[in-house]
């Protein structure tokens, strides 16, 4: 039981890993990347495991993503690369790593607990990490990961058009 117990929590750390890395380094938004209730999960709206692609099959340096419609663009899907950082954090380790545990298969491309991850789930998780670890969580919303890689960028110099 305790080796269950493991692979479990195993599981949950590269999940919650790929999704942040994920929505930080793909400047998306939690709704973007999670569904509003697993019961409306929708393959032609949300992310799924179909909507990935790898330029190298054995030695990925980019995965991209098909995202299907955003806020700010409701009627066309768009392509959201990831790239190999060769770094700590790194969203390509941190997907295919989450792949290793998760598999291929029908459905939503994040799973928790074998339905797909509510938006509502992704924000409780986060505030409880960042309560542990002494940082506000109230300061933490959906949107966050978006803004904080915008606001990255924008601090190393990239241009506000490409933001």
């Amino acid at each position: 039981m305790k080796g269950v117990w493991a692979q479990e929590r195993e599981y949950e750390r590269s999940l919650w890993w790929a999704v942040a890395l994920t929505a930080f380094f793909g400047f998306w938004r939690s709704r973007e990347i999670t569904v509003p209730q697993y019961r409306v999960y929708d393959p032609q709206v949300h992310l799924s495991f179909r909507d990935l692609a790898v330029d190298n099959s054995l030695h990925p340096n980019e995965i991209s993503l098909l995202l299907h419609c955003s806020k700010t663009d409701q009627e066309r899907s768009v392509r959201v690369i990831l790239g190999r950082t060769n770094a700590d954090l790194c969203p390509v380790s941190a997907l295919l790593s989450y792949l290793v545990h998760q598999g291929r298969g029908p459905g939503a491309l994040f799973m928790l607990d074998g339905q797909p991850l509510e938006r509502t789930r992704l924000v409780e998780e986060v505030r409880r990490t960042l309560t542990r670890v002494g940082l506000p969580a109230g300061n933490f919303a959906g949107h966050s990961f978006c803004i904080g890689a915008a606001t990255t960028a924008s601090a190393i110099g990239v241009e506000d058009s490409t933001i």
